[in-house]
């Protein structure tokens, strides 16, 4: 299996690593958007199993970094959806205030419904 997906799927099943560690998962995932054109069927497989473990923790890893800050500084594209967490989060929440893109790329929602209430 390739390591650096070895290496995703044990740091998202550790869910008391310290918030430093949390944030190096989304760094790795990144790496590995590019190396999944090379994966075989089963790393497809373990990379969707890891990917639902993920989501399925969204509370745990969704506070570890401030997502908006990191998008707005390294302008990530939506397509990479684990830097959008906060945003995943909120929505499953159940809160109706959806950002608009705009509101998204200059960092100016941080996921909190009283912001949009005050507009």
């Amino acid at each position: 299996m390739n390591r650096q997906l070895e290496l995703y799927r044990l740091e998202v099943a550790d869910l008391d690593a310290p918030a430093p560690e949390k944030l190096q998962i989304f760094y790795r995932r990144d790496e590995l958007v590019e190396l999944q054109p090379e994966f075989t069927d089963d790393e497809q497989l373990t990379l969707q199993r890891a990917d639902q473990e993920l989501l399925r923790h969204i509370d745990v890893f969704a506070s570890c970094t401030r997502f908006a800050e990191q998008r707005r500084q390294r302008d990530i594209s939506p397509s990479r959806w684990w830097w959008y967490l906060d945003v995943i989060s909120y929505l499953l929440a159940g809160r109706l205030a959806v950002p608009s893109e705009e509101e998204i790329k200059a960092g100016k929602w941080t996921g909190k419904s009283e912001e949009r209430a005050e507009r």
